[in-house]
């Protein structure tokens, strides 16, 4: 066994509540869900990109763990989070890019230049937690194939109990 694996539940658990309070904060924030209407929308993925970054951290320490203890469930689970996450966040940049177009008609004159200088800010955020969270997918995917190979050249000793080792010969007295 790990000479960690006592570190195991306090960094899942820290690792948990740094990506679920800020995401919990984020959706307490938004409501109520409002999203046929445009000013929502972009507010609210103005605040996605500002709340989304903490996540994060609590991702490269739940990595982090799991690769140190082996745990290779929770590099899949991982993972699966990361490339999920960055197809969400690709499509959410995506979208909001569209939004910033059709709501930059609506924004005083005098304050377009602050309006596009703020949204270059969200979408370029977007972006790059899209590509953070597509290299939390693909390390995941190395690390669990490595698991896998190593598993697979070095298996596990037969258990000690109930094998009894050979009795050594007598040596020969002189």
């Amino acid at each position: 066994m790990n000479r960690y694996h006592r570190l195991a539940w306090p960094f899942y658990l820290s690792g948990l509540a740094i990506v679920a309070f800020p995401a919990l904060e984020f959706v307490l924030t938004i409501l109520p869900l409002s999203p046929t209407v445009l000013s929502w929308r972009v507010g609210a993925v103005g605040l996605l990109a500002r709340s989304s970054l903490t996540p994060l951290v609590g991702l490269v320490i739940i990595l982090g763990i799991a690769t140190l203890l082996e745990h290779v469930w929770v590099q899949r689970a991982v993972m699966v989070v990361g490339l999920v996450g960055a197809a969400a966040f690709l499509l959410t940049a995506l979208l909001f890019a569209l939004d910033l177009v059709q709501f930059r008609g609506d924004v005083r004159e005098t304050a377009k230049r602050a309006y596009d200088a703020s949204s270059a800010v969200v979408v370029l955020k977007l972006l790059a937690e899209t590509c953070v969270l597509a290299a939390f997918g693909a390390s995941g995917r190395l690390l669990t194939r490595r698991a896998a190979a190593h598993a697979a050249h070095h298996a596990a000793p037969a258990p000690l109990v109930g094998r009894q080792e050979p009795p050594e010969p007598p040596t020969p007295a002189s």
